[in-house]
């Protein structure tokens, strides 16, 4: 079976390298791509007017045949891996906007079925895992794309709702909304939480030893690329048509109803059965290496022999780190015995201000099985919405 390395991949970048690779790519929203490319450039920014200042300070005066000063310019040892790191947060910014832009424009990859997920966003990390990781313990394999793509209609494209989701954004009354400092110190944790747990299915989040790991031939129905890490060197191809799954070593989860019940002490069955629903097998221990696995069971995690694995798929996942302010509260609304709704707002890597945040809108209801609050539905709104809800609450 022919292996692709994944640097042969980068480095032949033709039409049909570059689908392959948008395939594989995580989906990012018009909102998040906005925000990793500001933060860059501010950055970027910073770092330049530092560098400018160094000079000016050091007195260079430059003509067109000489250059005077009272000595060469020195700069501070701290600018140059400044300069640096920003232009490679920068070039990375590019980078994956454009990768990640092709992919909204195109289409999700093949093989394991994707999460099923309408309208909630979906992220890429400032510093996003690596397709390929170095040995040893890894956090998060290298996982599948990330979300099914939304078609916005014409519609909905002039009505302008929300940058974020295709559901229009509809405002409670405003004497429905208050402040409840419990019922919205709930509602963060819990939204905090199901941004983590959302992410285990893509691959984000449970540590695994990629090396410790057992290879299926797939269904080549599935169309499935995987990581195959039972490759010694420094970089690891990516294989066609080959199930590798590596063993989870994370010290919260040793079989599946373990990922079940944690990720259920936060998601609704609902939400869960969005996520996770379909995402795990049993079943398997007749198998043995590199026997073919049927599509049926080749799911992200497996339980095989005893040991719980997690599908090394080829792609990537990550989020932009978020960031909340204290100044500005939950706001609850519509609260029953048994449902609430918080807005929560929301920044992308540094809080600025109420009119650059994102209004999240967290669903929370009472889970008859648990009997607490879970997470029921996100959805992410325009920064605007917040502000207007705020306002409504001041009067």
């Amino acid at each position: 079976m022919k292996e692709r390395n994944i640097l042969d991949i980068l480095g032949n970048a033709e039409e049909d390298t570059m689908e392959f690779l948008t395939e594989k790519c995580p989906e990012i929203t018009d909102a998040e791509l906005d925000a990793l490319i500001d933060a860059t450039e501010k950055k970027y920014k910073t770092k330049k007017k530092a560098k400018d200042g160094t000079e000016k300070d050091n007195n260079i005066n430059m003509t067109e045949n000489e250059v005077s000063g009272v000595e060469h310019s020195r700069r501070p040892a701290w600018l140059a891996p400044l300069l640096t790191a920003a232009s490679i947060v920068l070039t990375a910014g590019v980078v994956l906007g454009s990768v990640m832009l092709l992919n909204r424009h195109g289409h999700n990859g093949g093989g394991i079925e994707q999460p099923a997920v309408t309208a909630t966003t979906t992220s890429v990390t400032a510093a996003v895992s690596t397709i390929a990781t170095s040995a040893g313990t890894a956090t998060g394999t290298a996982a599948m794309s990330t979300a099914t793509t939304q078609t916005v209609t014409a519609a909905e494209t002039t009505a302008e709702t929300t940058v974020y989701t295709t559901v229009p954004f509809v405002a409670p009354a405003a004497e429905k909304l208050y402040v409840d400092n419990e019922l919205g110190s709930i509602a963060l944790e819990l939204f905090k939480k199901d941004d983590e747990v959302r992410y285990y299915p893509m691959g984000g989040g449970i540590e695994c030893d990629i090396h410790d790991g057992i290879k299926f031939a797939a269904d080549p129905e599935l169309d499935i690329w995987c990581i195959d890490y039972s490759v010694e060197g420094d970089s690891y191809p990516a294989v066609h048509d080959i199930a590798y799954y590596c063993h989870v070593t994370d010290s919260k989860f040793s079989s599946l109803e373990e990922i079940k019940n944690y990720a259920r002490r936060t998601m609704s069955e609902n939400r869960y059965e969005q996520f996770f629903g379909g995402k795990m097998a049993k079943d398997i221990d007749n198998l043995e290496y590199m026997d073919t696995i049927d599509k049926e069971h080749t799911k992200f995690w497996i339980e095989y022999r005893g040991k719980l694995y997690e599908l090394a798929y080829v792609g990537g996942w990550g989020k932009l780190p978020s960031v909340f302010s204290d100044f500005y509260p939950v706001i609850i609304a519509d609260k029953t015995d048994t449902s609430y709704t918080a807005y929560i707002p929301l920044w992308y890597i540094q809080v600025e201000d109420i009119n650059n945040c994102i209004c999240v809108e967290l669903k929370l209801i009472l889970d008859p099985e648990f009997n607490d609050w879970r997470v029921d539905n996100v959805e992410q709104f325009d920064g605007k919405h917040y502000e207007e809800l705020y306002n409504m609450l001041k009067g």
